[in-house]
């Protein structure tokens, strides 16, 4: 087995940044003097250029769920607990997926909020982002923060009536499959 091929293994196997780390020096995006291996503590764009070099250039693509993949426990954390103090009554669903655009491989990302019983129904204009919509992953911490800017609170995007009933609830059949970024962080 070749040593980049092993060590996007053990980055699946471990999501230690030290194998990820040892990628991106073997596929020259970061030079050794670049990356402290010993530290080794990545962020999630940088996590996202190094898995999208793998899948583009070296047709090495990880298994697993993309989102643990990217994001480390400490940042899943940080935006869970900031969806939950602005949005309470919503669950906060974050993906990441290769997605094949003009030919290349990119790595794409869908944010987005799904009501509780009890949370505020939106306005009927709102755009806050309530499915999936695909965009390229290394925009998903200004999407993120964007989404906060425009809507603070959810009284900022609420009809003044609520969720009463499970039913009222629409998820897609690709939604209905998805874990909550709360759901991933208990996994994490």
């Amino acid at each position: 087995m070749n040593l980049l091929l092993e060590c996007a293994e053990n980055y699946e196997l471990t999501r230690d940044d030290y194998y990820l780390g040892c990628c991106a020096i073997q596929i020259g995006l970061y030079y050794p003097d670049q990356l402290d291996l010993a530290i080794a503590k990545m962020d999630a764009l940088q996590r996202i250029e190094i898995i999208d070099s793998l899948a583009n250039e070296h047709d090495i693509f990880l298994d697993g769920d993309m989102t643990l993949l990217i994001l480390d426990k400490e940042e899943l954390s940080t935006l869970v607990e900031r969806s939950r103090q602005a949005y309470p009554n919503y669950e906060m669903y974050l993906l990441f997926d290769y997605e094949k655009v003009d030919g290349e491989w990119l790595i794409s990302s869908a944010l987005y909020w799904k009501p509780l019983i009890g949370a505020p129904i939106f306005l009927d204009d709102s755009d806050f982002p309530t499915q999936a919509y695909w965009d390229d992953a290394s925009n998903f911490i200004d999407d993120f923060e964007m989404t906060l800017r425009c809507y603070p609170n959810e009284e900022s995007f609420s009809s003044g009536q609520h969720f009463e009933h499970e039913e009222e609830i629409y998820f897609s059949p690709f939604e209905l499959k998805q874990f909550s970024a709360y759901q991933l962080l208990a996994a994490a």
